[in-house]
């Protein structure tokens, strides 16, 4: 007669002289099983292995397929100016694309948070309502992912007089600087240079150690404008920037050449196109020069 026996993995009664459950299919030998497990376990590590390999292998082809990024980075942004955003002599600006596709780069756009008050002059009659704070300035540039593209823009006024007659004021009360922003203003006053500088700008890190901390600016708020080459849509980038005015090293203007800083009073600042035109025909600073209209 026949006897029962337990199954040593299922405990399930199954005949004694049975070499596999019928229930569990396991064998009742200890060292199968053991054997079994081992076998696969060994293949599911193997199988493991080799998808992390293909993961590590394909990891950016994965994380531009599960993340992909469009990202523009400003490494330098500076941009000279006049009244209403002219251009006097060339905008320079390097950028970085971090994304995983072209990029292409289609302007930027910087905007005061203030509001600039109405002057009587009558170049602003045309029209009381045109913000007079917003500056563009056009790039059209196609940046490659990993590249780093500089854009050096020229918009050279022959007219105009050399920039490195300039130095850019500090160090002078709210006072004068509320002047020197309202003279500043007037399209034909040229003692006064204005410059868009990024915050993280090398040159304009240099020039604010230098001077101390005690640079005059303004603040302004700098949007980027790119189109991605994968979504075909426009984003932006945005940064902040900083307006410093630079003054006319000639007594007209404010400067003192004994002590080598400006003092602005508003007897000493010249709003006139042909004044300060036969000043700097006088004094050699004109580039170029074209004669003034009477």
């Amino acid at each position: 007669m026949t006897g029962t026996k337990s199954c040593i993995l299922c405990a399930s009664e199954i005949n004694d002289k049975a070499r596999k459950c019928i229930h569990c299919g396991s064998s009742q030998r200890g060292w199968i099983n053991t054997l079994t497990y081992m076998s696969n376990t060994v293949g599911l590590l193997s199988v493991s292995g080799a998808l992390i390999l293909f993961s590590v292998n394909n990891l950016p082809k994965t994380r531009k397929l599960l993340f992909w990024k469009d990202e523009i980075q400003v490494i330098r942004f500076e941009q000279p100016y006049l009244h209403r955003g002219r251009n006097i002599r060339s905008s320079e600006v390097t950028l970085l694309n971090k994304g995983d596709g072209k990029a292409l780069v289609s302007h930027i756009i910087s905007k005061t948070e203030n509001k600039i008050d109405k002057t009587s002059d009558e170049i602003d009659k045309i029209s009381n309502e045109i913000d007079k704070t917003s500056i563009s300035l056009t790039i059209q540039k196609i940046i490659k992912p990993g590249d780093i593209a500089k854009i050096k823009e020229e918009k050279n006024d022959k007219s105009l007089i050399l920039t490195t007659s300039y130095t850019y004021i500090s160090s002078i009360s709210n006072e004068e600087w509320q002047l020197v922003n309202d003279s500043a203003k007037d399209i034909y006053n040229f003692c006064f240079l204005k410059t868009l500088f990024s915050a993280n700008d090398p040159i304009y890190k240099q020039m604010y150690e230098f001077h101390e901390g005690k640079l005059n600016q303004n603040k302004f708020e700098s949007t980027l404008y790119f189109t991605s080459e994968r979504s075909k849509k426009l984003k932006t980038h945005e940064f902040t920037t900083y307006e410093l005015i630079a003054g006319l090293r000639i007594p007209q203007c404010g400067y003192n050449k004994e002590s080598r800083t400006f003092s602005f009073e508003k007897e000493t600042v010249i709003k006139s196109k042909k004044e300060i035109s036969k000043i700097l025909e006088n004094t050699n600073f004109l580039r170029d020069s074209t004669p003034t209209k009477k």
